[in-house]
């Protein structure tokens, strides 16, 4: 079953003369929709994870909406008349949304767009629209790392620059708030939890117009909300992308992508697969995998050992893959399992009891698919067989999941081929 962790409503707004990717918040009103409202043109903008303000947009073609910011200042709106606050928390603070929307051209378009419920006003800085971040758990929150954003600036040079923001999500009051930024923007990072810490161990970050793989290394301490940088990766194994996996103190990476040049087609995929002991924080280099693979899933069956690399692609976006490689501890080698039904890159995956869930992913050459699979197919590690389940309600690549309990979590990722981040957020329950 697919549940709506922030339920979604469709509806277009009308942009003019703009190209941009932004964030407006939405507060109660007459209604949950949004309805022609006279008088009120002005489209004002807040950006809750970069500059913290509002700004103004163009203007709206049509007359359509009022634009409000949230509960603890004013509301702004009209002819650029403010609402006293506490009138307006009677009237308008019950709930809070957010809308992304996305103008692909230069002249007036209706273009389609999500109404998202997110968490009302404890929650103050929703999920920032991401994608090619990293998702951990740790008790009681839901860690989202770095990626890439939309631009502060509506840069035409970058875009969607990389982030150093994280984001935690918490399953006990429903909110989100900030953690401690990670001391250096990374996308495509390789994290994982040990004892309760965060661990990064390099991922890609940009470098005259490209991204390169770091060899930086950090933990993050929850109680204390700091991170501490540790050793370099040895030179010639850092990667980004790679397929992450823990096992005691151990990390484990398997394959990646050295570099990623967004203007070439081809790149450079690796099967390097290296284990990280994280308390003599040494890297041993094991058995290549079979084939070079970056964006595949992952899996990891602690009994009796061994370790699923499922999908991905290899040397550019667009040769996706169906294998299924799996590495066995008691014999140290690698092996090919059943492949996975639909061959797919830049997917989120999750493991319950002996189930590996391997949701969404780029690559769908399918008319009107915008390049983005909706496939949920779970692979059953006992019977060596594969099984369809519900499709993601919003098909999206380049993300990150995480599984608690029957429940599988995916923030954010991209709704488009290539770079189109959304903070859309929701769960596949088993």
């Amino acid at each position: 079953m697919t549940t709506i962790a922030a339920p979604l409503m469709n509806f277009h707004i009308y942009e003019h003369r703009r190209k941009f990717l932004a964030q407006v918040f939405l507060l109660g009103g007459g209604s949950t929709v949004l309805e022609p409202i006279s008088h009120y043109y002005d489209l004002r903008l807040y950006d809750d994870g970069i500059r913290l303000d509002w700004s103004i947009a163009e203007r709206l073609h049509y007359r359509r909406i009022t634009i409000l910011n949230d509960c603890d200042t004013r509301l702004h709106g009209g002819e650029g008349k403010s609402i006293d606050q506490s009138w307006a928390a009677n009237f308008f603070c019950e709930q809070v949304f957010r809308v992304n929307f996305w103008a692909q051209d230069s002249e007036s378009t209706s273009i389609p767009a999500n109404l998202a419920q997110v968490p009302g006003n404890p929650s103050p800085h929703p999920l920032y629209p991401r994608q090619e971040h990293s998702t951990v758990y740790i008790y009681p929150y839901i860690y989202i790392l770095g990626g890439v954003i939309p631009s502060s600036t509506n840069s035409t040079t970058d875009p969607f620059p990389t982030t150093s923001l994280v984001q935690r999500f918490s399953l006990l009051t429903q909110t989100w708030s900030f953690a401690a930024p990670l001391p250096l923007p990374l996308n495509h990072l390789n994290a994982g939890v040990i004892n309760g810490r965060i661990y990064i161990l390099g991922g890609l970050t940009p470098s005259s117009g490209i991204w390169v793989a770091s060899r930086a290394t950090f933990v993050y301490d929850p109680p204390s909300d700091t991170w501490s940088r540790l050793n370099d990766i040895p030179a010639g194994l850092e990667v980004g992308a790679a397929a992450v996996a823990v096992r005691g103190n151990t990390m484990y990476l398997a394959g990646g992508l050295t570099s990623v040049d967004i203007s070439q087609s081809s790149q450079p995929t690796v099967a390097l697969f290296t284990a990280w002991n994280a308390g003599r924080q040494i890297f041993t280099s094991l058995p290549v995998m079979p084939a070079p693979r970056d964006h595949a899933g992952v899996g990891f069956l602690l009994d009796p050992g061994a370790l699923y690399v499922l999908g991905g692609r290899a040397f550019g976006h667009n040769n996706v893959v169906d294998t299924t490689f799996v590495f066995e501890f008691r014999t140290g080698e690698w092996k090919e399992v059943a492949n996975l039904p639909t061959a797919r890159g830049g997917v989120a995956s999750a493991m319950i009891n002996n189930s590996i869930f391997v949701i969404g992913g780029e690559g769908n050459p399918a008319p009107n698919s915008n390049g983005v699979f909706s496939q949920n197919e779970g692979y059953d590690t006992a019977t060596d067989t594969w099984k369809e389940y519900a499709p993601m309600d919003v098909p999206r690549h380049g993300t990150s999941a995480v599984a608690i309990g029957n429940r599988i979590y995916i923030p954010g990722g991209g709704v488009a081929e290539g770079v189109a981040p959304t903070s859309y957020f929701s769960y596949f329950e088993v």
